[in-house]
């Protein structure tokens, strides 16, 4: 005979106890989920976690998302994490497919729209994540607004999200606004160059070391990485299969190394320029 989900079968619900900023009310479950999590008492965990793998929400047995935070919630006093945890990458599986990461193949201009949605769906699960392990020391309120509407919740942190990422982009891009003299363009061209055939960042020149280099260091993570391959030799795509390539290195087309490139070039005469570089 199967057993139920756990002991707590015959307890009540518990109340929620985070406040509605809006209008000082606490939060409460809709009466859907309230049943749905009755439902989901009387079902032995793993007719509970066989459920959860369902997506089709208007499928028979489907559980909602905010039932699964409940149940997570609630299997913290466990003497065992097996049901936690299948719970717990239920929940984040959930929680991916409600933040998309798009094919880097099919992104013009380097793979800049698949990694803003990658910084996306980190944040928001990183976010989640602290969240739990917050519960799990004492009560974390930030969750109950997932057992009250999940979809919206996820909605509220992907649009900060990406808040924080356009202020970031917005940002970089204000660097592009001081410009080099044609004089000073040309001493960067020729000191970049002599480092690339050099084959080291470390090129014997003091404009480099004392100018280029630091930009380098302030480069975003994505371009720096491309300049500092490139530094060692390393070419941006190679037909010699024995040869290592940064596309090959990065998983990335040649286009999108060749716009990283590009890119980084722009930011690091922008930043030389705003030293007051003469």
């Amino acid at each position: 005979m199967e057993k139920p989900a756990d002991e707590f079968r015959t307890s009540p619900v518990p109340v929620l106890q985070a406040v509605n900023q809006t209008d000082g009310t606490r939060y409460y479950r809709p009466a859907p989920i309230e049943a749905a999590i009755q439902v989901a008492k009387e079902l032995s965990r793993e007719t509970v976690l066989a459920r959860a793998k369902i997506r089709n929400t208007d499928a028979p047995g489907y559980v909602p998302s905010e039932v699964l935070v409940h149940l997570l919630r609630a299997s913290t006093d466990d003497k065992s994490d097996t049901f936690f945890d299948a719970l717990y990458q239920l929940i984040i599986q959930r929680i991916e497919a409600l933040c998309p990461v798009p094919s880097r193949r099919t992104q013009d201009g380097g793979d800049s729209a698949a990694s803003t949605a990658l910084f996306v769906r980190e944040t928001v699960v990183g976010q989640v994540n602290e969240y739990i392990a917050r519960d799990r020391e004492g009560y974390c309120e930030k969750l109950d607004f997932f057992e009250v509407r999940f979809n919206q919740a996820i909605a509220r942190r992907r649009s900060t999200a990406k808040r924080t990422i356009a202020r970031r982009e917005a940002r970089t891009d204000s660097m592009d606004a001081p410009s080099l003299s044609r004089g000073m363009d040309e001493k960067f061209e020729r000191a970049l160059a002599a480092a690339y055939q050099a084959r080291s960042a470390k090129a014997d020149t003091d404009f480099f070391r004392f100018k280029v280099a630091p930009a380098i260091d302030q480069l975003p993570e994505k371009e720096r990485i491309v300049i500092n391959l490139m530094l060692q030799g390393i070419q941006s795509e190679t037909k010699d299969l024995t040869k290592p390539s940064i596309s090959k290195m990065l998983g990335l087309t040649d286009r999108a190394v060749r716009y990283r490139h590009s890119s980084a070039i722009k930011k690091l005469k922008a930043l030389i320029a705003d030293q007051g570089a003469s």
